[in-house]
C-alpha cells in the first residue's frame, strides 16, 4: 500500500514524518508502591490509591481508602497505573493523573509514571490507555493478571512536538468534560426522579387535579399471576422457533423499561409440553428469582421460564403504574423470600404483598409524568453514548497523527 506523502512507517504504526517514536522509560521513571493496606483507616488525611481507584474508563474514583501515613512518593503531574486485575485484565496498565494536591499514596500492584522529559502527562495518559491489548496480552496468572515494569518499557509511543501534544490534549479533556457533564447531569435526573416516585407513588404529593381517595390493594387483586416453565431441552424440538422466552439475564441484560427480545425462543410445541405460558403484551415480566424484585414490561407476546411471577394487569389497573411501584418494593420481596440454594419468592407472597392504588385516571398521569423522566434519562444516555464514541474516534485521528490538528 502507498504511504500518505508526509508520513512514515515506524514501530508505532503509520505517523507524520516529524513524530517521534520513544518508549515509556525514556521519557518517565517508573516505581511501584508500597503495601500499606494494614494502614487503612477510616478518617485518615491522606488517600490511598488502591486498586479499585481506577475505573474501566481509566478515571481517578472520587473516593479512597484513607490513611495517616504520607511517604511523599506522589507529586503533581505523576501518572497512577493498574499493575494487577481479575483473570479479565481489563483495567491493566490504565493510568490517569492523581490530583494536584499532595494527599495521596501509592499502594503495591499499582505504579507510578513520573515524567521526566517534554513529554505532557495527559497525552502519555491518553496514548497508554489506547493501548490496553498490549498490556492485556502480557498479563501473568490465573485467578489476577498482573504486569510488571518490563511491559511498560516494551510500549512505543509516537510523540509530536510539544506544542502538538499540547494542542491534542485540549481537544481529548474537553470532549472527556463533556462527556463527564452528561454522566452527572445524568445522575442528578436519576436523583430527582428517585425523589419524584417516592412522592407520587405514595401520594405524598398530588398531581394537579386530582384528589381521590387511594385504597390498598394487594397484587392478588388487581393482577393474575402467572408462573414460567421451561420446555426440555434435550428435545430440539421445542427450541429454535418464533416465540420469546424470556430468563432473568435477558431482564438484567436489558436496561430500558421494555423488553422486546430474548436470546432464546421456543417452539409452538415447545410452548405446549411446558409450563410456559404465552403472556400478552404490557404483562409486567418480574422476576422471582436471583435478581429478585427486577422487572420489565413485556412489548410483544412472551413466556418466561420458572424464575418468574409475571403479572396480567386486571382492568382499571394502569400497568405502567404498577411496574413504577414494584420498582420501589424490591426489599419487600427479598424479605418475603426463602430458599437454602437461592432465595425465591413464592407466588403466594407476591399475591400477599400490599400496594397503594389511586383512581385510573391518576394512575395514567403519574406514569406518564415518571415515563417522561425516564425518556430524557434514555436521550441523555444516548447522547453521552455516541459521545464516548467519538471520543473514541477521535484519540485514534489524533494520537496517530492521521488528523493533525491546525
Amino acid at each position: 500500500m502507498e504511504m500518505k506523502a508526509g508520513y512514515k512507517q515506524t514501530e508505532a504504526g503509520v505517523i507524520p514524518e516529524d513524530w517521534d517514536v520513544l518508549g515509556i522509560l525514556e521519557v518517565a521513571d517508573f516505581f511501584n508502591g508500597k503495601p500499606y493496606e494494614k494502614n487503612i483507616k477510616d478518617g485518615g488525611q491522606y488517600f490511598l490509591i488502591t486498586l479499585d481507584s481506577i475505573d474501566i474508563d481509566g478515571y481517578l474514583k472520587k473516593d479512597h481508602k484513607q490513611i495517616d501515613i504520607l511517604d511523599g512518593s506522589l507529586k503533581k503531574g505523576d501518572l497512577v497505573t493498574v499493575l494487577s486485575d481479575l483473570a479479565h485484565g481489563n483495567l491493566l496498565g490504565l493510568c490517569d493523573l492523581i490530583p494536584e494536591d499532595d494527599r495521596y499514596v501509592l499502594n503495591q500492584r499499582m505504579g507510578c509514571i513520573r515524567i521526566k522529559s517534554e513529554a505532557i502527562p495527559l497525552y502519555l495518559r491518553s496514548q497508554i490507555n489506547t493501548r490496553q491489548h498490549h498490556f492485556k496480552i502480557r498479563g501473568q496468572g490465573t485467578s489476577q493478571k498482573h504486569i510488571y515494569k518490563k511491559d511498560f518499557a516494551t510500549l512505543r509511543i509516537p510523540f509530536p512536538n510539544h506544542e502538538e501534544q499540547r494542542a491534542i490534549t485540549t481537544v481529548i479533556c474537553d470532549i472527556e468534560a463533556l462527556v463527564d457533564s452528561l454522566g452527572s447531569l445524568i445522575t442528578k435526573k436519576r436523583n430527582f426522579k428517585q425523589a419524584a416516585m417516592q412522592q407520587l407513588l405514595t401520594g405524598q404529593t398530588r398531581l394537579a387535579g386530582f384528589d381521590g381517595v387511594w385504597e390498598i390493594k394487594i397484587i392478588g387483586e388487581i393482577a393474575e399471576i402467572v408462573s414460567g416453565g421451561t420446555p426440555s431441552t434435550r428435545d430440539f424440538l421445542y427450541w429454535n422457533g418464533d416465540i420469546k422466552w424470556c430468563t432473568p439475564t435477558d431482564i438484567t441484560r436489558c436496561q430500558a423499561k421494555y423488553i422486546n427480545n430474548t436470546e432464546r425462543k421456543i417452539t409452538n410445541l415447545g410452548l405446549s409440553k411446558s409450563g410456559a405460558k404465552l403472556l400478552p403484551p404490557g404483562t409486567l415480566l418480574l422476576c422471582s428469582r436471583a435478581t429478585i424484585g427486577e422487572v420489565r414490561i413485556a412489548l410483544t407476546a412472551i413466556t418466561t421460564n420458572q424464575g418468574f411471577k409475571s403479572l396480567i394487569c386486571k382492568p382499571g389497573i394502569n400497568n405502567e403504574f404498577v411496574y413504577y411501584k414494584l420498582l420501589t418494593m424490591k426489599q419487600q420481596m427479598i424479605d418475603r423470600s426463602f430458599g437454602s440454594t437461592f432465595l425465591e419468592i413464592s407466588k403466594a407472597n407476591v399475591a400477599a404483598l400490599e400496594l397503594e392504588i389511586p383512581p385510573e385516571e391518576e394512575q395514567a398521569a403519574i406514569a406518564a409524568v415518571l415515563s417522561d423522566m425516564d425518556n430524557e434519562i434514555e436521550a441523555l444516555e444516548q447522547r453521552r453514548d455516541k459521545t464516548r464514541a467519538l471520543k473514541q474516534g477521535m484519540m485514534q485521528e489524533l494520537l496517530t497523527g492521521r488528523t493533525r490538528l491546525i
